[in-house]
């Protein structure tokens, strides 16, 4: 049995991940008939695959020193991996002579000899990676360290096409993650036949994070006309949870508006069609920013919310009612409103906590009750609990 291959650490993919960001630049300025941008090229691949050796000596242990040139990382990682020389080892001198003749010596060079050093660095760091990290590099991504299942399998999609080079619909699939993450709770579609008196949609109020003003069918008709308009987010508390989860919220932006919006209707995924996200000049650069930065934010919050103590303990205490028709109150005081008298043939209520009352006047339970069109939730005095009954329950 094959022994699988060593794990890569978050840290040592982000800096691969920059090393492929550096190779998209690269490969875009090597396309110019001019010089300068091949001469930039040139400098972009060099720093990509110094990028590289950084990940590539740390993935192994080395110690190389801090004073430790280009072909020092060369020759130490090469002894530390086969007895074989790295593949493409002629070339990539090559490529740090040219590098260091057109930096430090502005020595001119023709294109063809330019773009050809940049295809001779990819083709390295294509080689290289799988005799060192054992895999191949389009593999390498941030997105397998993603925990949820949904969003990860939607961003390895979105990862396959924008190595295909598909960018629009690497960015469709990028949105609909990011809809997953931030959108799919501000969805007030249910509220379009609003029924005041169902407990599913008093439950949906409570779920959904829209502003309270849209969960109302009023304002579906008057403001929703197309599908997309169903997703209203809560501007005025969005930027404070974004910090919280330590997201930037300038990337969040960014995501959002560089991606076509989209519709999660059941199993069926809608899309909007955007002539400026489909016909934008740079739409080749901005799927891989928002495929980066995305798969970042997410892994990011997801680490942030694993540091997150939370209360491991889960139940509630069951309460016997005394005598039908007791008052459930909307506070903590008899003063507040009755949010509802407990019918007939509800004998027992849940609760998780007690506070005393507002006014002094003993202790409130905090109570719940969910069945089919029956939703109690509120606050029950306890001169209304059947306290043997109770205590039996719990024994």
């Amino acid at each position: 049995m094959a022994t699988p291959p060593k794990e890569l650490t978050i840290d040592q993919i982000r800096v691969l991940s920059r090393v492929k960001y550096y190779i998209s630049l690269a490969l875009q300025q090597s396309t110019s008939e001019r010089r300068t941008p091949n001469l930039i090229a040139v400098g972009l691949i060099h720093d990509a695959i110094e990028l590289f050796f950084l990940a590539a000596a740390d993935f192994l242990d080395l110690r190389v020193k801090s004073s430790a040139r280009f072909l020092d990382y060369l020759d130490q990682i090469e002894s530390a991996v086969s007895e074989q020389k790295l593949p493409f080892r002629q070339r990539i001198k090559s490529l740090n002579e040219l590098r260091r003749t057109t930096k430090h010596h502005a020595a001119a060079h023709e294109n063809a000899e330019l773009q050809k050093a940049v295809a001779d660095g990819l083709q390295f760091l294509q080689a290289a990676s799988e005799l060192i990290f054992d895999r191949t590099w389009s593999s390498i991504s941030l997105v397998g360290q993603i925990e949820q299942k949904e969003v990860r399998e939607i961003l390895s999609k979105a990862h396959e096409l924008l190595s295909l080079g598909e960018w629009y619909h690497c960015l469709v699939e990028c949105r609909k993650a990011f809809y997953v993450l931030f959108e799919k709770r501000s969805d007030i579609r249910s509220f379009k036949d609003r029924d005041e008196d169902k407990a599913s949609n008093i439950l949906a109020d409570a779920m959904c994070e829209a502003p309270w003003f849209a969960k109302d069918s009023k304002y579906i008709e008057n403001h929703v006309k197309e599908v997309f308009d169903f997703i209203v987010l809560d501007y005025n508390s969005l930027d404070t949870k974004l910090l919280k989860d330590g997201i930037n919220p300038q990337a969040f932006w960014n995501i959002r508006r560089l991606t076509p919006a989209v519709y999660q209707l059941e199993d069926e995924w809608l899309v909007q069609r955007s002539y400026q996200i489909e016909e934008a000049n740079r739409i080749r650069s901005d799927a891989e920013y928002v495929f980066e930065t995305l798969v970042n934010l997410v892994v990011q919050r997801e680490q942030r919310q694993k540091g997150e103590r939370l209360n491991a303990t889960k139940g509630n205490w069951v309460v016997h009612l005394r005598a039908p028709g007791a008052k459930v109150y909307t506070k903590a005081t008899k003063r507040s409103s009755v949010h509802r008298e407990v019918p007939e043939h509800i004998k027992t209520l849940t609760t998780n906590s007690a506070t005393p009352g507002i006014d002094g006047d003993g202790t409130y339970w905090s109570v719940s009750h969910f069945e089919k069109d029956l939703w109690i939730m509120g606050y029950l005095h306890e001169s209304d609990i059947d306290w043997k009954a109770s205590d039996d329950e719990q024994s």
